[in-house]
């Protein structure tokens, strides 16, 4: 039994290592293709790199978005809500993601 809870644990250290590694280049080639503008996308013979921006969204505040459309065709005020939920809940920033494609044939 301890034997195979070794070999589980050695797998787990290993996989979260490779899984840095992943990430971490990631960030270097999300680094590399902002300095250059120009450049959208590139592709390999095996795959297409790009940038997206991607804007995470706040589980709380769609949820008091929801409340809120529906108290507005109710016909509630919902003017002291609304300022609420902008005060509360600031922009949210946009996140660059690499999005990879794998080419098929």
């Amino acid at each position: 039994m301890d034997n195979i809870f070794n070999e589980l644990d050695r797998l787990r250290t290993e996989a979260m290592l490779l899984l840095s590694k992943k990430n971490e280049l990631e960030r270097k080639i999300i680094k590399l293709l902002k300095k250059q503008h120009t450049v959208d996308r590139v592709e390999t013979s095996e795959r297409i790199y790009m940038l997206r921006k991607k804007t995470e969204i706040n589980e709380n505040e769609e949820t008091i978005t929801r409340l809120l459309n529906y108290l507005h065709r109710k016909g509630k005020n919902t003017k002291n809500i609304r300022e609420w939920k902008n005060k509360m809940f600031s922009k949210p920033r946009r996140k660059t993601v690499l999005v990879v494609y794998k080419k098929s044939d």
